[in-house]
């Protein structure tokens, strides 16, 4: 079986099967300016300057200290999540509130720690990565020796971090800054980076090769495209497992940036959100995983007063698909479109093409939307505000 699979349903009515095709032409332009640009082909860092990056980030982690992640976009801290990590690593972003700042400093303060900071152009991680300078530079004199910056090129904070002698690597290719980092926490973590690039360049791969009709990242675009010129505008993302709902999360955050609608991704209030939406501009999108990382056998009891004996023998993550199976089946005959990405099993190759293929997806819906790749800045309405 495949580590990794695109699929949708036999809802879709004929117009937009027709829409499909007659967008087909765009789709395969901008695959091909995607495939010149130097996103597709660029070559990554190598395994030697990570390997050494890495090093360095634990030769200053000592015993009982941690990792300091400043990170924008929430990518890593999402990753970080699907390994339970919390004692390992602590992340920082623009959306902590005030009073979770202030705790997370006053516990740095008597604590060993080694700072690994995405600059990414936003003021207050920025602002976040000051203070925790401040707290490294007031525990010891070799503060400089606990610092790792990842940086963009053209950054406007790429010639400050030279100034200040900070040990950095810069990215032509923010994509890549954000592989490379995902790569150091895996690392950093115990986890299999390798067969996580695996993934990537497999997804990558199969991207450049397949053609229109084979190809998954173009044939989701171009679904999600047509549905919402269609008025067919708010997505359902619906996601059985609740480890990977903080990625999905972080995607969520990319898709809704272009779409300009709304776009639902918790289980639990499915129906509430079903109440307050016509079942017209619904379409649905699955995020399976076929084999549990655990299991459990059903028994049978004496008094069968909850009437569940009939479950006896079954394994628990039967009963868990069989639930898949028969919400989407009943949506389907609701005629709501519906897709499937489905992971084989969740582990680190799988998230790699699950993360590629959803990367991808955001940058083929952008060109499709015509929407700067750079999405919203809010810096000069804050600084306006500010002074």
């Amino acid at each position: 079986m495949n580590v990794f699979n695109y699929y949708y349903s036999n809802v879709l009515k004929n117009e937009t099967i027709e829409e499909l095709e007659k967008n087909k032409d765009l789709a395969i332009k901008i695959k091909d300016k995607l495939i010149k640009s130097s996103y597709i082909y660029k070559k990554r860092f190598s395994e030697k300057i990570e390997k050494e990056l890495l090093k360095r980030i634990e030769k200053s982690i000592i015993d009982e200290s941690i990792l300091v992640v400043i990170d924008d976009s929430n990518l890593l801290s999402s990753f970080g999540e699907l390994f339970n990590d919390n004692d390992k690593v602590h992340y920082f972003n623009s959306n902590l509130s005030v009073d979770k700042i202030l705790e997370e400093i006053k516990l740095l303060e008597e604590t060993n720690f080694h700072i690994l900071y995405l600059a990414q152009d936003n003021e207050m991680s920025a602002l976040v990565f000051r203070l925790l300078r401040n707290v490294l530079k007031r525990q010891s004199a070799d503060a400089l020796d606990k610092i790792t910056v990842l940086v963009d090129e053209d950054s406007k904070y790429i010639d400050y971090i030279r100034e200040e002698k900070y040990y950095y690597l810069s990215f032509k290719s923010h994509d890549e800054l954000l592989i490379s980092s995902l790569v150091i926490l895996l690392s950093y973590l115990g986890k299999d980076e390798k067969s996580f690039l695996k993934g990537i360049e497999e997804e990558k791969e199969d991207f450049v090769r397949s053609d229109f009709k084979d190809n998954k990242v173009l044939i989701y675009s171009l679904i999600r495209y047509c549905l919402f010129n269609k008025g067919i505008n708010k997505e359902l993302v619906i996601c059985f497992n609740e480890k990977l709902k903080p990625l999905i999360e972080y995607f969520k955050m990319l898709f809704n940036d272009y779409s300009r609608n709304n776009v639902y991704y918790d289980l639990i209030s499915v129906n509430e959100i079903k109440r307050s939406m016509k079942f017209d501009d619904v379409f649905e999108t699955f995020i399976l995983v076929n084999k549990a990382e655990g299991d459990l056998i059903l028994g049978i009891e004496d008094k069968d007063l909850d009437d569940l004996n009939y479950l006896f023998g079954r394994k628990l993550s039967y009963l868990n698909k069989t639930l898949e199976t028969a919400i989407s089946i009943k949506h389907s005959e609701n005629n709501i479109s519906n897709s499937i990405i489905s992971l084989d099993r969740m582990d680190e190759e799988a998230l790699g093409h699950l993360y590629m293929f959803l990367t991808l997806v955001s940058k083929v819906s952008r060109s499709l939307f015509d929407i700067d790749d750079k999405g919203i800045d809010y810096i000069d309405s804050f600084k306006k505000i500010i002074l």
